[in-house]
């Protein structure tokens, strides 16, 4: 019966898998530009986080992006520069860009308020879209 209770537990552990968080990335200063980022938990190794927005109609540009502590409405610290969103070749009109973070993960999240946010390509002190991270 014991080894059995093991199979049982080894197998209801690994199932679970990585822990996510999906976000939805809101227009900031009328950029127009929206989409989502999907957080992925890798426990004392940080998060990968991918972003995704709808392409800037101005230029083609990546576009710089970063975790903060605060909110949409009021962006504190930088804790974590992310991967520039770039224009993705299979869809012209959408940008994205995926990366390892390390020095951040879903514990930390659980302490405060934090965002992401991506920035304007032309004015990096411009926001065009933010998203808020729920405590996970």
């Amino acid at each position: 019966m014991r080894p059995m209770l093991c199979v049982l537990l080894v197998m209801a552990t690994t199932a679970c898998g990585p822990r996510e968080l999906r976000i939805t990335m809101n227009s900031d200063n009328n950029s127009g530009q929206t989409g989502f980022a999907v957080l992925v938990d890798r426990g004392n190794k940080g998060m990968t986080v991918t972003v995704e927005t709808s392409a800037p109609d101005f230029n083609e540009k990546p576009q710089n992006a970063h975790i903060h502590e605060g909110d949409c409405g009021e962006v504190g610290m930088i804790r974590a520069t992310l991967t520039p969103l770039d224009k993705l070749p299979a869809s012209p009109d959408r940008y994205a860009s995926t990366t390892e973070v390390g020095g951040v993960n879903f514990a930390m999240l659980s302490n405060g308020q934090w965002i992401i946010n991506v920035h304007d390509a032309r004015d990096n002190g411009i926001y065009v879209s933010c998203g808020e991270i729920p405590n996970p």
